[in-house]
């Protein structure tokens, strides 16, 4: 279903406590696959509370980084954030 959205330009973006494992195994493993497939655009935190949900990207950039390398993490959380908000054509490469 995702690879559906993605092929249609949509930009997904993925929490970053599901790339670190921090809410359960199944969504880790798909999330995992969603990289490894190049679906996933940005990373983000839902960031409910600052104990329960903190707002903290950096232990799902070390994640990325050892995945698919420290480029692609950054872009991640720093260029393809910055590209959506400036309102600017984002270019999806799946």
């Amino acid at each position: 279903m995702v690879v559906c959205y993605v092929e249609r330009r949509a930009v997904l973006q993925v929490t970053a406590q599901s790339i670190t494992g921090d809410f359960d195994a199944a969504p880790l493993r798909r999330v995992l696959w969603m990289l490894k497939n190049n679906l996933v655009h940005v990373i983000v935190s839902d960031a409910h509370s600052p104990i329960a949900r903190p707002p903290i990207l950096s232990k799902a950039v070390k994640v990325v980084s050892d995945m698919l390398g420290e480029e692609v993490a950054m872009k991640m959380v720093l260029e393809h954030p910055r590209i959506i908000l400036e309102g600017l054509p984002f270019h999806i490469y799946y």
